[in-house]
């Protein structure tokens, strides 16, 4: 599959969406985002054994129960907004979304629907990310999307304004 590379003009380098095949950063740790209830046992990427509570980098489980798991809009309602986040914090975005079934089979648990690819990556540029890649996983055969809050700093966003654009002082 060949890699494309959209502009998505953050004003950032590198601020692209990137699709096709790709080593995905392997994070050493990763912590569970989601608003999801019952939450089923997933398999957690990248070989890692367990959720994090202290890892810097996120992963979303998208909760499928009030939301249409095509509509990128809605899935980017549960990501948080990159600014919210510390500068060059990872977040990945789960292939699933969970949602608990309803009567008379709730007893069944959850149900998992798959979330596109496209999706994702839309709900990510929506949020504000830059560098948003899509690819499998090749430990744990996940088809994730993962991006970053940003790639520049506060200094180096004002040094590439112009004399024109600096904000106005009183």
């Amino acid at each position: 599959m060949p890699i494309h590379r959209v502009d998505n003009s953050r004003g950032c380098p590198s601020s692209s969406i990137i699709v096709g095949t790709m080593n995905l950063p392997r994070p050493e740790a990763l912590r569970l985002r989601t608003t999801a209830a019952d939450l089923p046992r997933h398999r957690i990427p990248f070989g890692l054994r367990e959720w994090s509570d202290s890892a810097p980098a996120l992963a979303i489980l998208i909760d499928g129960k009030t939301v249409d798991v095509n509509d990128s809009r809605a899935i980017a309602d549960q990501i948080p907004l990159a600014g919210e986040l510390p500068p060059e914090t990872i977040v990945y975005v789960l292939p699933i979304a969970v949602a608990l079934r309803r009567n008379p089979m709730r007893w069944l648990g959850t149900r998992q629907m798959r979330v596109s690819r496209e999706a994702r990556c839309e709900a990510l540029l929506i949020r504000g990310y830059v560098g948003i890649r899509a690819g499998i996983e090749p430990l744990s055969k996940m088809d994730l999307t993962c991006a970053v809050s940003s790639l520049c700093s506060v200094t180096q966003q004002a040094s590439q304004l112009s004399p024109t654009d600096q904000p106005l002082t009183p």
